[in-house]
């Protein structure tokens, strides 16, 4: 695990969080989502999108404000393009 991974201690545990993509640019490759440090969202946290109970792309955040977060898609984990109104979640 380590050696394909690197360390869990890297990893950033994260607070459970809910919420809906409010904005995306696709070319760009950002996506605003409804959850920010009100909510204990950090960067680095990874969402789940969701459209429907169909599986869409995981997603980083990259900055958090107040009541939103911006993120991008993690590599190689886009099935099809974000779009607003898709539910973000980072429990399963």
């Amino acid at each position: 695990y380590k050696q394909k991974f690197g360390s869990a201690a890297d990893a950033v545990a994260m607070s459970p969080a809910q919420g809906v993509v409010q904005a995306v640019d696709n070319e760009m490759d950002i996506v605003i989502i409804s959850v920010g440090s009100n909510d204990k969202v950090k960067v680095g946290y990874e969402f789940t999108v969701f459209r429907g109970s169909n599986y869409v792309s995981t997603i980083v955040v990259d900055k958090v404000f107040k009541d939103h977060a911006s993120a991008r898609t993690k590599a190689g984990m886009k099935k099809s393009s974000v779009q607003a109104g898709d539910s973000v979640s980072n429990t399963m």
